[in-house]
């Protein structure tokens, strides 16, 4: 395919950053607009630039089945970041990206996907991916801003959570950084550890944690410029008022199941957060449990972990006992509010 023969779809930034951590170096490579029309979306691009991966491995002569042999540890599985047309837009839920590699876990495609506002300040330096290869030889983190990406020692953090390592980057790094990292489970190559940015959410699946680990990758900063304009076709179709627009039809089909309705029309998610689900997914028996050897919980115990508990927490707690206070949040241009703070 000749990336220059049909134009890029708009929404796009029209770059990926490759970072090679062995090396210790860093280009930028046009997207392919025919990559993208195949391959729509952020998880769509994300797993064809990781299958891209795999195929040009073997095409080294190097395996014979890349995906297959390839131990999840190596240096040769690489993590992709990857975002959405939409991502950063007035579109509701647009601040979700997907990160994608070979899972340690599974052994199969690790593919996960998280909200909150990296993956917009991503897009906002410049870059629709991220594809990063390699193992830094000492613990590393990157700061990647429009113009340029710089590699810099996070031995000082190698006893820190995600927590602390996060807060320690924001005090160093310019206003509006965002922060993705890993804690002890990534860095001690756990195989269900998580990637955990904004200090709160989640890429949670597969065991991506431990591939960063693996790495010696300890976290990701990105500098957004927010004079950097992503262009949409129709900027009008992105105004909820707009009726006939893709942004409220989007609104709406939230709304229809409960995602994104008011509190006071009955919204699940927006008067108790994830937690809504809890006793749903224990309804159906679906809700894990021991480590994901079964789910085998105790009613009374889910009775007192729900949305429900959360949100009662403080009216109900009896004289003298602790109050969990709750505050609401919310990721980018996300009407849902299912962030719960406590």
């Amino acid at each position: 395919m000749d990336g220059q023969q049909t134009p890029l779809p708009k929404g796009y930034m029209g770059k990926i950053l490759y970072v090679d951590l062995t090396h210790k170096q860093s280009h930028a490579e046009p997207l392919n607009p025919d990559l993208v029309r195949l391959f729509f979306g952020g998880r769509g691009l994300g797993i064809a630039l990781l299958f891209q991966h795999f195929a040009a491995l073997e095409n080294t002569g190097k395996y014979r089945n890349a995906f297959a042999e390839i131990d999840p540890f190596s240096e040769d599985n690489p993590l992709i970041f990857s975002t959405a047309p939409v991502a950063g837009t007035k579109m509701p839920t647009a601040g979700r990206f997907h990160l994608n590699f070979k899972s340690p876990l599974t052994g199969g495609v690790g593919s996960t996907n998280s909200g909150g506002y990296w993956g917009v300040a991503l897009k906002k330096a410049g870059y629709d991916g991220l594809y990063i290869t390699g193992k830094a030889e000492t613990p590393t983190y990157l700061v990647i801003s429009r113009e340029k990406v710089e590699f810099k020692s996070a031995a000082e953090f190698k006893a820190l959570n995600t927590k602390e390592t996060t807060e320690t980057l924001i005090q160093e790094l310019p206003k509006g950084v965002r922060i993705l990292a890993i804690g002890p489970a990534g860095k001690n190559g756990a195989r269900f550890a998580s990637v955990v940015n904004d200090k709160g959410r989640s890429l949670g699946r597969g065991g991506g944690g431990a591939v960063f680990g693996s790495k010696n990758l300890y976290a990701i900063a990105v500098i957004p410029d927010h004079e950097l304009v992503i262009d949409v076709a129709h900027e009008d179709s992105l105004d909820l008022k707009n009726k006939s627009g893709a942004a409220f039809k989007a609104k709406i089909k939230l709304d229809v199941g409960k995602f994104s309705r008011k509190e006071e029309h009955y919204g699940s998610l927006s008067s108790m957060g994830s937690l809504c689900l809890c006793g749903m997914v224990y309804n159906y028996g679906q809700l894990i449990h021991n480590n994901m050897q079964d789910t085998t919980h105790r009613k009374e115990d889910i009775t007192k972990i729900t949305g429900e508990a959360l949100r009662q927490h403080a009216a109900n707690a009896k004289p003298g006992e602790t109050k969990i206070a709750v505050k609401k949040g919310t990721c980018f241009n996300c009407p849902i509010l299912c962030k719960r703070k406590t």
